[in-house]
């Protein structure tokens, strides 16, 4: 393994993150997980011995290995938590970045930046409109990385809904939940176009590219590649699944949109799966 090629990963212990740590390891790469309370690293460390468990705002040193950092960590419902774990925790670790001789920060960000959106289309260049308060800490969390960038390499992923095994808290997640147990789905703009979903395995699958090559920051909008209608993925879903679920379309004034990964799979090589792929392989994963 060539020097400071390690990953830290924060968030390991969310869904993703869990995800994150075994694809990579598997892709080869050593990954030290980071957890926040001894209870998690307790299970951690029975079968990753690398584990670290602090608050992010207190690590004041990284392993002598490391060269990369995955910043995945976030409060994604908590309002009283986004200044200390989503802003404060970033400056820490992006500060404590730069004094260590990083080579990259991939800080995990949101779509929920762009707040109110109008365009059919949202990419890097979206107008920003009155975001809501996780979405406004993600903003701070961006421009704490990006004003690194004479330190380490940023790349910024703005995120949809992040799905796979165990995924939750996310539209597609919640639809899943409903659809297993044949609850009524209700969903809107089912004619419109849907493709704002990114995998974790092609998450996974980007990280180790942005670790493994020299690439360029800035920050990328990520989704799924192609477009399904919305009354179609839920099709997909619920015949994977095998659900009676009742698929209710309602009314709404509200626009529908879509992301582009144009540059992304540009300047990062990012690969995803076709929606339609994605759609099925997720509804056949176990919860």
């Amino acid at each position: 393994m060539k020097s400071k090629s390690g990953i830290l990963l924060t968030g390991a212990n969310g869904a993703v993150g869990k995800r994150l740590f075994r694809l990579l390891e598997a892709n080869g790469y050593s990954v030290w997980p980071c957890v926040r309370t001894e209870d998690q690293a307790r299970e951690w460390r029975s079968h990753c011995k690398r584990t670290i468990v602090t608050d992010l705002g207190k690590l004041s040193t990284l392993p002598d290995q490391v060269g990369h950092i995955i910043h995945a960590a976030a409060s994604p419902v908590s309002p009283e938590q986004f200044e200390a774990d989503n802003i404060n925790a970033t400056v820490s670790l992006a500060e404590l970045a730069a004094r260590s001789g990083i080579r990259s920060f991939v800080f995990f960000s949101a779509v929920s930046v762009y707040g109110t959106i109008t365009d059919s289309v949202v990419d890097e260049t979206t107008a920003l409109d009155n975001p809501g308060a996780y979405g406004l800490s993600k903003l701070a969390g961006e421009d704490i990385v990006l004003a690194q960038r004479g330190h380490f390499v940023p790349v910024v992923l703005r995120l949809p809904g992040i799905i796979g095994a165990g995924s939750h808290r996310n539209w597609l997640s919640r639809v899943k939940d409903s659809l297993a147990v044949d609850s009524p789905v209700r969903y809107f703009n089912g004619e419109s176009a849907f493709n704002n979903a990114v995998h974790m395995e092609d998450l996974a699958s980007l990280c180790g590219d942005i670790i493994g090559t020299e690439c360029e920051g800035g920050i990328y909008t990520l989704a799924a590649a192609g477009t399904l209608r919305v009354k179609e993925t839920l099709q997909i879903m619920a015949s994977a699944i095998g659900s009676k679920s009742e698929l209710q379309e309602m009314p709404t004034s509200q626009q529908s949109w879509t992301i582009s990964s144009k540059k992304a799979v540009k300047n990062l090589g990012y690969r995803p799966m076709r929606i339609e792929r994605m759609i099925e392989k997720f509804a056949k994963e176990r919860f």
